[in-house]
């Protein structure tokens, strides 16, 4: 593994080409001036890259969803590992996101109570029971056996009135009793009910005994009165009423609760949101003071709601209706609102009882409100709902939601319980709370499952926030109340908690918002990381940080265009010593931050913040004395940015009337007047776009456009100040719009900015920057840095005093033009500081800044500090939040807050000057603040020990207590940067311990990571059942699976080369005439003035513009464009006068004339504004044209053919070269590329015969040789033409007879009769037809087959032929007229890897296209050189997907992987050598090792022995499989493994144990299954004979044609002869010898079932039998049950309540679905009287839960299920209990299953086998227990055909054919054929070469 990070050539923004080695597993911290590069090099190149490499691992679909990650601009990096990045910006500020949703254990409750919640009901609190019919059916015979029982339907309940109507009704319905109050009455008698008491009515629908056989009516009585209550039932037995209710509803109350689901919980959910604030837990709420804020007043003045005319608007009342309503109340109106009474104050805000408010639309149409005055508050609130309108804002402000009290939740969200608690009480906890809550839980048996991953993921979440010191925190905590310190110490949690190592963490500045006990507390834990295995990265200026890293690397030596390079590295020590290195000589105490001299003193002037009580303040009063430099401190979280940025700031703010923020909760501030200003700095950006900049920011700009406005070139122009704009149209370049690049954007990659052509990046027209003021454009000065440009401007006074504060503040370097974009926080923060001191001073100012040191280093904290005393010093104020002591000990005053974070702060610990505060010894400032002020720094607290370079010593993967399927307690090491095999009998447990436990949790703590949107994408990741998994590593699973299904996927779009081949052609092709060919070009106004300049010159030249109708009516008329000044037009070629012409003439053909000029005489400026007017005027065209008429130039603004025959009509876009996208797919194939049609070779199967004798066997043929039809005559009549006979064979017709009749003869008439029913629908003789030909015809047909049979044969005949519109090509013409170096990009997508690898190594475009395609030119060689490398030249991009094998596949996988370079990851590959030829599998394993040695760990699930004789380390799993295996046989070496005497596998290896070989060859029965002219894919038209009655291989290296021949064309053959199935087989000449079967069968490792309910007794058909066993046996028959009674899916004899199935699946949504058993049955399927019957003692279910070495002898007398048992032992699967779920059998179980149902059936007839790779998953002795199932078959008589590469299969075989020579194009022959002793002798073969290294004649092996 590689000992470092290496960087080559990083030139990102202003890096120089920098070269770099980080050393890994270390703590390094990069350092540097602000802007110097430190985070360019860390996030934009480091950490970028690491997670762009691991993310391109991901499948296509998640890597769309999850953001541009572009490849930075460095020319190489390697030994990088996964990246993780960790800031403070990570954490959503979003008010509905909260520490419980960011941890994630909000999900995790809401899972909790969805799943083991009981619902109460939010009313009564009663507890609320869903209960099914069946349920409630079951329950009553299990209690009230044989009692009377009457079913009633309640339908009122407890409710006042006399119901007449109601009773009435049910009498109609057929109802003849009700049940009221408890008493039965006759619907048809009087009742009479008393109107004012409560009553209950039911509806009685049936009364019986509850005995087996009234079940069913009992049932449907239920049933009915369930859906007549709408959910509830009244059981009445013995006169004992019980209410049951069948919905989460209350049976008294009648409140519903919909399905507890997860989503239910969420405040993020409409179905859980309180519906008042709408799941915030805030609401707006109208604020009194805030409407009346001057209670002095009376009414008219003191409201200051907005008015609209006489009202106040949105309200629909005016002062005077107020005025009255105080009247009305008894008050006077003339009196200020204060002295009013309480009472009316009240009824004035609150409103009378049963006020309406009415507004908007209703008030419109006249809607009057009914009953009181419904008050201000409530007019205001309606009125905002309706609205929205901003203005209302203020009097609104955001406050606990009155109908949820803050818990953001619906009542009835809240009635849901888990041990007594609702989820808000459980979310309001603190971590340590919920902690010990979680820890005293005692678990019942059915939570324990269900929550058996749920609360370990609730408690480590948990603990890890107790961990980082954050127990202090709620769960309901809201994100935007966290300081920057909790958010990033919350992000931190999680990484610790994953325990990963490997990774590569990025931190930037991590000490931001830390107060420095807390940054002792943040470096161990970064420590942690480290000693975990992991590489720290940090970004910082922190001292103490600095001073604990194990290597340091300093960026610099300054900032902007005067960083970008290493200055030092290595140890602190020796940057101390480093003579260049600034960051050194702070360290060093060489430069210091110095204390002032003296403290400014106080005044009587002061702001007071009193009873603070917002957030954690605990009301607390704090004095900010005005005219000082105050610096406010205290630990993370002790309410330091509450206090002055939630209170104090608003509260001025209001004052001042700026802002509707109202401040947060507190009683006043006092000394309000003291401030007349308020100026918040921070490190925002000072623009958001490249416009932005620091000349247009500070202002400097418009002064200096004044001044060239002035100057005498610009006054003779007639320029005015915004012609100096480069955001203003007329002095700008209209090409860039003024930003003088273009950006162009790259879709999946960063978009590409590249300097505009037109005016070479100066962002000005020509005309403009000729204006100069003392040799300078206007261009030149925004170019100039600051420093030159204060001097340039010493004179001008206005410009040169701004330009001054900027070089003060250290901004000299920056250009006055520079983007704002391009500035770092630091800059941006210094821009807006030299804003402010350049203004002139108040001394009633007050400036907040809130942590500005963050991205500062200690040069520019000390240039900061002499700007903030400079405002100080103007007699302002200057509060800063700050723990940078370097800040605090140079304040005048200091206010430390704490004592601790959250609830432990909140309250003033110290307050003085600094020397006060140290000396007082509060706090936790106190000391080190005592420290900082005596000149000293404490030394860094390091636990643990520095680390030096180098690599610490290799480890290992832990896995401790592994029970997940059936690994038994399982405790494994596997060593880490090495190649692990885990092998062992199918079934064993090795893919559960390679994929569901290293894997699983490898992949699942680094997505951890990830976003919560990205890891939506990602699949479910699930924790497996094992106690402890030490040291595990990101890991990256590579498999056979994923390749893209139908003929849209190829080998370009799999990899994602089409993508980058669409980037490509989008951004640098160049479009050409579909006509002549000629290249396609667009003209900008400035290159069109330009030429027509150069080309013309003097000449008297008209502008001409084509007349463009207006809209879709006409063109303009004569008058129109004389109207609008215009005199000639260019009409029949002659110029002719406006004037001449009549008002009626014609102007559609005609051109306006413009302008008319000579170019060179008249100014730039008048030839480039007519070219603009003549594009204007003509839609983007115009003309140049010579009044002698003799040349003409022509524009276009669009790609256009410069001979005049068309242009592109569409901006060249990626989507467009799609062929998967509509807008660029050729639409007569939709993109597909081909068509099926009408196949001559299919319809004509024998050409030597004539076409109507013989020619078409088939139904087709048939159809078309009707001699009545138009069809026949048609051909027949074209035979004669041609001078044929009608015996004349086919092959004898000449080519273009042969076209005539397939694809027809256009618009010529054929002279034949016929008769038809088109038009009238009835039969009538025609004469004389166009034909369309045979195709047309066919098409025809298929698409209007009624006929499924009809359908099928017209199919039969079609194949797949390319597309006659685009050749294959799959888009539109014109994009495949778009070439990039000469080729389109179907001529790119025809290449192979070798060859397209050839083409783009050679290519090489100019200019700017060279600089917008660069990364993507990188990208498409990069891929096709990694794919190149792993074997696969020989594929074509084109290549479908569905047709590549899965070597293939896998190779393609793994060149992705390779390429990645990436370091440290663990890769788990599942059976990597199924479908490889041994040849391609040392290509393979190659490729592997290449993958370890770059640093990799590998752990490969593999039975191939030369996988195992190279791998480092082998895991033998076994002994058996099943319940017999799940456990460790034997780990070690090879070498080890072959001499353990345990190990199966090593017996093998050492070959004390082999497969055995025949001694004689079977001949076969004497004939022959033939498939003729075989050409599917890249077989090449051959002829393949297979002898029937043997066992035959069909081998060949990966890609060579194999499962074409045998699955696309055999096996679909034999399938539509044999077993009428409908899928065509893949292009063939025919099959022939298939009438010598019966039928066929396809032997694969495809699951039995998709659900619990299949098994091996269902699937091989046993069960059937069993079934009739127990129906036959006496308690049955007494009963009356047939076989159907024993069959768990069917109703009557299954468990109801589980339907059949053992158990309930509780799904978990985000994490494992649970099965839980049955509590009905207890796991057994059936119900209890089912139960009751036995055969031979057992019950059906004993039965299924039986092993079937057990079952053998307990049926070896019932003929039908003996043989197949004993066939199911025989193949070694008698550990398989009969009923086990089909879900978790392993493929090879399953394939073993299908072949033993085949053996224990008697034959039937000759049958043909075809397997496709049967030993895939199978050990060494399931291949010889497989070979030998398989002799069996053959024995019998039938003809088994195996796909197949294992030698020892190969050597067991009658019959091998062989295909090759290679894979792709180079395949598709067969290169030998016949016993394995004749493959082996042929040299050409890839496979004999092999076969030779074994004996193929040992001894014969039993079978």
């Amino acid at each position: 593994m590689s000992s470092s990070i290496v960087i080559r050539g990083a030139a990102e923004h202003n890096l120089k080409n920098v070269d770099l080695e980080i050393p890994r597993n270390r703590l390094v911290v990069i350092t540097g001036l602000s802007g110097s590069g430190k985070s360019t090099l860390a996030d934009d190149i480091i950490c970028r890259e690491g997670q762009r490499r691991f993310v391109e691992s991901l499948s296509s679909y998640a890597r769309q969803y999850l953001g541009k990650l572009d490849r930075p601009k460095v020319e190489h990096i390697e030994g990088l590992s996964p990246t993780i990045s960790i800031d403070q910006k990570t954490i959503s500020r979003n008010p509905r996101s909260t520490v419980g949703t960011i941890t994630e254990i909000l999900d995790h409750l809401r899972l909790l109570y969805a799943r083991l919640g009981t619902p109460h009901c939010p009313k009564c609190d009663d507890v609320i029971e869903s209960h099914s019919v069946d349920r409630i059916v079951e329950e009553a015979y299990l209690d009230w056996p044989g009692a009377d029982v009457m079913v009633c339907a309640p339908m009122i309940l407890e409710r006042k009135g006399e119901y007449r109507k109601e009773l009435g009704e049910l009498r109609e319905q057929g109802f003849v009793r009700v049940r009221i109050d408890g008493e039965v009455r006759r619907l048809d008698e009087e009742i009479t009910l008393a109107r004012y008491e409560r009553h209950t009515i039911e509806v009685v629908y049936d009364r019986l005994k509850l005995t087996p056989d009234r079940r069913t009516r009992f049932a449907e009585s239920v049933e009915k009165a369930v859906a007549l209550a709408e959910g509830l039932v009244n059981l009445i037995v013995d006169g004992t009423a019980h209410l049951i209710s069948s919905r989460f509803s209350c049976s008294k109350c009648r409140v519903s609760l919909p399905e507890l689901e997860p989503r239910l919980f969420s405040f993020n959910s409409t179905q859980g949101a309180c519906t008042r604030c709408q799941g915030l837990g805030r609401a707006r709420i109208a604020h009194f003071d805030a409407v009346v804020p001057d209670a002095s007043l009376p009414l008219s003045k003191a409201i200051v709601l907005p008015k609209k005319g006489k009202n106040y608007r949105y309200l629909g009342v005016a002062p005077s209706d107020l005025n009255k309503r105080i009247t009305e109340w008894g008050g006077d109106p003339d009196l200020p609102i204060g002295k009013l009474s309480a009472k009316i104050r009240k009824l004035l805000w609150e409103g009378e009882k049963g006020g309406e408010v009415v507004t908007g639309k209703k008030r419109r149409h006249g809607v009057k409100p009914r009953g009181g005055y419904p008050g201000l508050a409530a007019l205001l609130e309606e009125a905002w709902a309706t609205t929205g309108a901003w203005e209302l804002m203020k009097f609104l402000p955001h406050r606990l939601c009155p109908q949820c009290e803050g818990t953001r939740l619906r009542p009835e969200v809240r009635a849901v319980r888990f041990r007594d608690l609702s989820i808000d009480q459980i979310v309001n906890f603190t971590t340590h709370e919920a902690i010990e809550f979680f820890d005293g839980l005692e678990l019942q048996e059915k939570e324990r499952l269900i929550g058996k991953t749920l609360f370990p993921e609730i408690r480590e979440r948990l603990e890890f926030l107790e961990k980082v010191g954050l127990g202090y925190l709620s769960l309901a905590r809201s994100a935007d109340t966290l300081s920057g310190g909790e958010a990033q110490r919350i992000r931190l949690a999680g990484q610790l908690g994953s325990g990963l190592r490997g990774v590569l963490y990025v931190l930037d500045e991590p000490s931001i918002g830390l107060h420095p006990r807390d940054n002792r507390a943040l470096l161990d834990l970064l420590r942690k990381l480290r000693d975990l295995g992991n590489s720290v990265l940090v970004v910082e200026h922190d001292r103490e940080t600095i001073e604990a890293a194990d290597h340091v690397i300093d960026v610099g030596p300054g900032a902007g265009s005067n960083g970008g390079m290493i200055v030092a590295e290595g140890t602190v020590t020796s940057i101390k010593k480093a003579p260049d290195s600034i960051t050194g000589r702070y360290l060093s105490g060489k430069e210091r931050i110095e204390i002032p001299d003296t403290r400014r003193k106080r005044t009587k002037n002061r702001l007071v913040v009193r009873g603070a009580a917002q957030h954690n303040l605990k009301k607390i009063d704090v004095e900010f004395p005005l005219g000082l430099f105050i610096a406010l401190t205290g630990v993370s979280g002790s309410g330091k940015s509450t206090l002055v940025q939630r209170v104090l700031v608003p509260g001025v703010a209001k004052h001042l009337g700026l802002g509707n923020e109202l401040p947060g909760e507190h009683k006043k501030i006092d000394g309000l007047d003291h401030i007349d200003r308020i100026i918040r700095i921070d490190q925002s950006p000072i623009g958001r776009t490249p416009r932005s900049n620091p000349g247009t920011y500070t202002k400097v700009f418009d002064e200096i456009r004044d001044l060239f406005a002035k100057t005498p070139e610009a006054k003779t122009r007639g320029y005015q100040k915004g012609r100096f704009s480069f955001n203003v149209k007329g002095g700008r370049c209209e090409h860039c719009g003024g930003a003088g690049v273009i950006s162009i954007d790259m879709q999946f990659l960063a978009s590409v900015v590249v300097v505009c052509e037109e005016c070479d990046g100066k962002r000005y027209n020509p005309e403009t920057l000729a204006v100069k003021w003392r040799g300078h454009s206007i261009a030149d000065i925004l170019s100039l840095p600051i420093d030159e440009a204060r001097e340039f401007f010493r004179d001008i006074p206005k410009i040169h005093q701004t330009l001054e504060m900027l070089v003060d503040v250290g901004l000299g370097y920056v250009c006055i033009g520079q983007p704002s974009t391009t500035l770092s926080g630091g800059e941006a923060q210094r821009v807006k500081l030299a804003s402010e001191l350049k203004k002139t001073a108040t001394g009633r100012t007050l400036y907040v800044l809130d942590e500005p040191t963050t991205g500062l280093h200690f040069a520019d904290v000390k240039r900061l500090l002499v700007c903030l005393q400079r405002l100080v010093d103007q007699g302002n104020t200057v509060i800063v939040i700050e723990h940078n002591l370097d800040v605090v000990k140079c304040a005048d005053w200091v206010i430390d807050l704490g004592p601790e974070g959250g609830a432990g702060g909140g309250t003033v610990v110290a307050e003085g000057t600094p020397e006060q505060v140290a000396k007082g010894g509060k706090g936790a400032t106190a000391a080190p603040l005592a420290d900082a002020l005596a000149g000293s720094h404490a030394p860094p607290l390091v636990k643990g020990r520095k680390r030096g370079t180098g690599v610490e010593p290799d480890d290992r993967f832990v896995i401790t207590g592994a029970r997940q399927h059936n690994l038994k307690n399982l405790t494994v090491e596997v060593p880490r940067g090495k190649m692990t095999v885990v092998t062992g009998p199918s079934g064993s447990g090795k893919t559960t311990l390679a994929f569901d436990i290293l894997f699983a949790e490898g992949q699942r703590r680094y997505v951890e990571s990830l976003s919560t949107y990205a890891r939506r994408f990602l699949g479910r990741l699930d924790r497996p059942d094992v106690e402890r998994v030490e040291g595990i590593a990101p890991a990256i699973a590579i498999d056979q699976s994923g390749r893209g299904g139908g003929p849209r996927s190829t080998v370009a779009t799999s990899t994602e080369l089409h993508d980058y081949l669409r980037l490509l052609f989008a951004r640098a092709g160049t479009p050409h005439c579909l006509v002549c060919d000629a290249i396609l070009t667009a003209t900008t106004p400035t290159t069109a003035a330009r030429k027509i300049a150069e080309t013309l010159g003097e000449e008297p030249t008209y502008l001409i513009a084509p007349i463009h109708r207006d809209g879709a009516d006409r063109a303009p008329t004569v008058s129109e464009l004389s109207t609008e000044g215009f005199a000639r037009v260019i009409l029949d070629d002659a110029e002719v006068r406006l004037a001449d012409l009549e008002e009626e003439t014609n102007l559609d053909d005609a051109e306006l004339v413009v302008d008319r000029l000579r170019p060179a005489k008249v100014g730039r400026g008048r030839l480039a504004e007519s070219v603009e007017e003549a594009y204007r005027r003509g839609g983007g065209e115009m003309a140049a044209r010579s009044r002698d008429g003799k040349t003409t130039l022509r524009f276009s603004e669009r790609p256009s053919c410069p001979d005049g025959h068309g242009a592109l009509m569409e901006a060249l876009t990626p989507r467009l070269f799609s062929f998967n996208h509509h807008s660029g797919a050729c639409p007569e194939c939709q993109g597909i590329g081909h068509q099926r049609d009408l196949d001559f070779s299919l319809l004509v199967q024998d050409s030597h015969l004539p076409i109507f004798e013989g020619a078409m066997e088939n139904r087709v043929g048939s159809w078309v040789a009707r001699k009545s039809g138009r069809v026949r005559k048609v051909i027949d009549w074209l035979r004669d033409r041609a001078e044929l006979k009608p015996s004349t064979p086919v092959d004898e017709y000449p080519k273009s007879l042969i076209e005539e009749i397939f694809d027809g003869t256009g618009e010529e008439v054929i002279p034949v009769s016929y008769r038809s029913m088109r038009g009238t629908g009835r039969p009538r003789r025609v004469t004389g037809t166009t034909w369309e030909g045979l195709r047309a015809c066919v098409r025809r047909w298929h698409v209007r087959a009624s006929s499924e049979a009809w359908r099928r044969s017209l199919e039969e005949r079609m194949s797949s032929q390319p597309c006659a519109a685009c050749h294959g090509g799959r888009l539109r013409r014109e994009l495949l007229a778009v070439r990039v170096g000469g080729l389109g990009i179907d001529a790119i997508a025809r290449f192979s890897v070798t060859e397209a690898l050839g083409f783009f190594d050679a290519l090489h475009l100019a200019g700017w296209q060279q600089q917008v395609v660069e990364g993507v030119h990188q990208e498409i060689v990069g891929r096709l050189r990694f794919l190149d490398q792993v074997g696969l030249g020989y594929l074509s991009l084109d290549r479908g997907t569905e047709t590549l094998s899965g070597g293939e596949s896998q190779r393609i996988r793994l060149a992705t992987q390779i390429g990645s370079h990436l370091v440290g990851v663990l890769y788990v590959l599942d059976e990597p050598t199924i479908g490889l030829h041994p040849r391609d599998c040392d290509r393979l394993l190659d490729s592997l090792v290449r993958l370890r040695d770059q640093g990799n760990s590998l752990v490969i699930v593999e039975h191939d022995e030369g996988t195992m004789r190279r791998a480092d380390h082998i895991i033998d799993m076994g002994p058996g499989a099943g319940r017999f295996g799940g456990e460790i046989v034997a780990e070690g070496s090879p070498e080890a493994i072959e001499s353990n005497p345990k190990s199966g596998t090593g017996r093998f290896l050492a070959g004390l144990e082999v497969v055995g070989v025949p001694v004689t060859r079977r001949l076969g029965n004497g004939g022959t299954l033939e498939v003729l002219g075989a050409r599917a894919h890249n077989l090449k038209n051959i002829d393949v004979a297979i002898p029937t009655g043997t066992l035959t291989v069909i081998s060949g290296v990966s890609g060579s044609g194999k499962s074409s021949l045998v699955m696309d064309i055999l096996s679909r053959a034999l399938a539509q002869k044999l077993n009428d199935a409908r899928k065509p087989a893949a292009s063939h000449r025919e099959v022939r010898g298939w009438q010598a079967f019966e039928s066929l069968g396809v032997i694969d490792q495809t699951p039995l079932g998709r659900t619990p309910s299949s098994n091996a007794a269902t699937y091989t058909g046993i069960l059937t039998p069993i079934r009739t066993v127990f129906s036959r046996t006496a308690e049955a028959r007494t009963r009356g049950w047939g076989p159907g009674r024993f069959s768990f899916n069917v109703a009557d004899g299954r468990c109801e309540e589980c339907e059949g199935k053992g158990g309930i699946l509780v799904e978990m949504h985000f994490l494992s679905d649970v099965w839980v058993e049955c509590e009905r049955c207890k796991g057994k399927r059936y119900n209890a009287e089912t139960l009751k019957v036995r055969f031979k003692g057992a019950t059906i279910a004993d039965v299924l839960a039986m092993e079937v070495a057990e079952a053998v002898p307990f049926f070896e007398n019932i003929p039908l299920v003996a043989p197949i048992l004993v066939a199911l032992e025989e193949t070694g699967l008698g550990y398989l209990p009969l009923g086990q779920p089909a879900t978790t059998l392993s493929g090879g179980e399953a394939q073993r299953i299908q072949l033993a149902a085949e053996l224990g059936r008697p034959p039937r007839g000759r049958k043909v086998y075809i397997l496709d790779e049967p030993t895939t998953g199978l050990h060494f002795g399931d291949v010889r227990r497989l070979v030998g199932m398989l002799h069996r078959l053959v024995d019998r008589g039938d003809t088994v055909i195996v796909i197949e590469h294992d030698l020892d299969v190969i050597a067991n075989a009658d019959h091998v054919i062989d295909l090759g020579p290679e894979g792709g194009d180079g395949g598709g022959e067969i290169l030998a054929s016949g016993t394995p002793e004749e493959i082996a002798a042929c040299a050409e073969s890839h496979t004999g070469r092999y076969l030779k290294e074994r004996a193929c004649g040992g001894a014969l092996s039993a079978h």
